[in-house]
Protein backbone atom coordinates (compact mmCIF):
# COMPACT_ATOMS: atom_id res chain seq x y z
CA UNK A 1 0.00 0.00 0.00
CA UNK A 2 1.74 3.22 -0.92
CA UNK A 3 2.21 5.67 1.65
CA UNK A 4 0.90 9.43 1.64
CA UNK A 5 2.66 12.11 1.25
CA UNK A 6 1.35 13.23 5.05
CA UNK A 7 2.62 10.26 6.41
CA UNK A 8 5.53 10.42 4.74
CA UNK A 9 6.32 14.15 5.68
CA UNK A 10 5.29 12.75 9.65
CA UNK A 11 7.68 10.34 9.49
CA UNK A 12 10.26 12.69 8.19
CA UNK A 13 9.54 15.32 11.19
CA UNK A 14 9.99 12.08 14.18
CA UNK A 15 13.07 10.92 11.66
CA UNK A 16 14.70 14.56 12.14
CA UNK A 17 13.98 14.97 15.73
CA UNK A 18 15.80 11.64 16.66
CA UNK A 19 18.60 12.91 15.04
CA UNK A 20 18.74 16.54 16.25
CA UNK A 21 18.45 14.88 19.77
CA UNK A 22 20.51 11.81 19.35
CA UNK A 23 23.55 13.06 17.14
CA UNK A 24 25.87 10.43 15.76
CA UNK A 25 26.51 8.38 12.76
CA UNK A 26 24.54 5.18 14.46
CA UNK A 27 21.42 7.34 14.41
CA UNK A 28 21.30 8.92 10.49
CA UNK A 29 22.76 5.37 9.35
CA UNK A 30 19.23 4.13 11.50
CA UNK A 31 17.50 6.37 8.84
CA UNK A 32 19.40 6.07 5.88
CA UNK A 33 17.59 3.45 3.65
CA UNK A 34 13.90 4.82 5.48
CA UNK A 35 13.53 6.79 1.59
CA UNK A 36 14.95 7.95 -1.38
CA UNK A 37 15.28 10.81 -3.43
CA UNK A 38 11.79 11.69 -3.97
CA UNK A 39 11.22 12.10 -0.20
CA UNK A 40 14.00 14.14 0.63
CA UNK A 41 13.20 16.68 -2.17
CA UNK A 42 9.53 16.79 -0.95
CA UNK A 43 10.61 17.33 2.81
CA UNK A 44 13.37 19.77 1.60
CA UNK A 45 10.54 21.42 -0.87
CA UNK A 46 8.43 21.82 2.32
CA UNK A 47 10.77 23.54 4.54
CA UNK A 48 12.09 25.68 1.25
CA UNK A 49 8.06 27.05 0.74
CA UNK A 50 8.40 27.99 4.46
CA UNK A 51 11.47 29.29 4.37
CA UNK A 52 10.17 31.34 1.15
CA UNK A 53 6.70 32.38 3.02
CA UNK A 54 9.67 33.69 6.61
CA UNK A 55 11.28 35.73 3.31
CA UNK A 56 7.96 37.56 2.37
CA UNK A 57 8.74 40.23 4.48
CA UNK A 58 11.23 41.13 2.46
CA UNK A 59 9.40 41.64 -1.23
CA UNK A 60 8.72 38.74 -3.54
CA UNK A 61 11.99 38.22 -4.15
CA UNK A 62 13.69 36.96 -0.79
CA UNK A 63 10.87 34.97 -0.96
CA UNK A 64 11.75 33.55 -4.19
CA UNK A 65 15.32 33.52 -3.07
CA UNK A 66 14.34 32.13 -0.23
CA UNK A 67 13.06 28.74 -1.80
CA UNK A 68 15.85 28.77 -4.27
CA UNK A 69 18.56 28.70 -1.98
CA UNK A 70 17.01 26.25 0.05
CA UNK A 71 16.22 23.67 -2.81
CA UNK A 72 19.31 24.19 -4.82
CA UNK A 73 21.88 24.38 -1.53
CA UNK A 74 20.25 20.94 -0.49
CA UNK A 75 20.73 19.11 -3.84
CA UNK A 76 24.32 20.79 -4.65
CA UNK A 77 25.75 20.41 -0.79
CA UNK A 78 24.66 16.72 -0.92
CA UNK A 79 26.15 15.86 -4.46
CA UNK A 80 29.56 17.40 -3.20
CA UNK A 81 29.47 14.87 -0.10
CA UNK A 82 28.21 11.72 -2.02
CA UNK A 83 30.84 12.71 -4.39
CA UNK A 84 33.88 13.07 -2.13
CA UNK A 85 32.57 10.12 -0.16
CA UNK A 86 33.09 8.28 -2.93
CA UNK A 87 36.29 9.25 -3.70
CA UNK A 88 36.98 8.15 -0.53
CA UNK A 89 35.72 4.72 0.03
CA UNK A 90 32.69 5.52 1.10
CA UNK A 91 29.64 2.92 -0.34
CA UNK A 92 26.16 4.69 0.14
CA UNK A 93 23.95 6.04 -2.89
CA UNK A 94 23.11 9.18 -3.66
CA UNK A 95 19.46 8.77 -2.37
CA UNK A 96 20.64 7.49 0.87
CA UNK A 97 22.76 10.72 1.38
CA UNK A 98 20.22 12.93 -0.44
CA UNK A 99 17.64 11.28 2.38
CA UNK A 100 19.74 11.64 5.47
CA UNK A 101 21.07 14.73 5.00
CA UNK A 102 17.14 15.74 4.37
CA UNK A 103 16.43 14.83 7.50
CA UNK A 104 18.36 17.61 9.41
CA UNK A 105 18.96 19.77 6.55
CA UNK A 106 15.02 20.72 6.52
CA UNK A 107 14.49 21.58 9.84
CA UNK A 108 17.53 23.53 10.08
CA UNK A 109 17.11 25.64 7.25
CA UNK A 110 13.28 26.42 8.59
CA UNK A 111 14.80 27.12 11.76
CA UNK A 112 17.33 29.79 9.84
CA UNK A 113 14.50 30.95 8.18
CA UNK A 114 11.97 31.45 11.06
CA UNK A 115 15.05 33.02 12.85
CA UNK A 116 15.30 35.63 10.36
CA UNK A 117 11.82 36.43 10.32
CA UNK A 118 11.76 37.19 14.39
CA UNK A 119 15.11 39.08 13.20
CA UNK A 120 13.80 41.20 10.59
CA UNK A 121 10.64 42.19 12.11
CA UNK A 122 12.83 43.53 15.55
CA UNK A 123 15.22 46.26 16.00
CA UNK A 124 17.61 44.05 17.41
CA UNK A 125 17.58 41.95 13.86
CA UNK A 126 19.76 44.37 12.13
CA UNK A 127 22.70 43.46 14.50
CA UNK A 128 22.10 39.72 14.83
CA UNK A 129 20.80 38.93 11.09
CA UNK A 130 24.23 38.60 9.15
CA UNK A 131 25.53 36.48 12.60
CA UNK A 132 22.01 33.96 11.50
CA UNK A 133 23.27 34.13 8.02
CA UNK A 134 26.69 32.77 8.82
CA UNK A 135 25.51 30.14 11.37
CA UNK A 136 22.82 28.68 8.99
CA UNK A 137 25.89 28.15 6.32
CA UNK A 138 27.69 26.41 9.53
Amino acid sequence: MATSVVDTVKGMVSQSQDILTHRSVATIEKYEKAGGLKEAAIYVGIAAALTGIFGIFGGIGTFLTGIASTLVGFFVFTYLVYWIGQRQGGTGSYEEVAYSFALFYAPLSVLGGLLTLVLTITLIGVIFLPLVGLLVLA
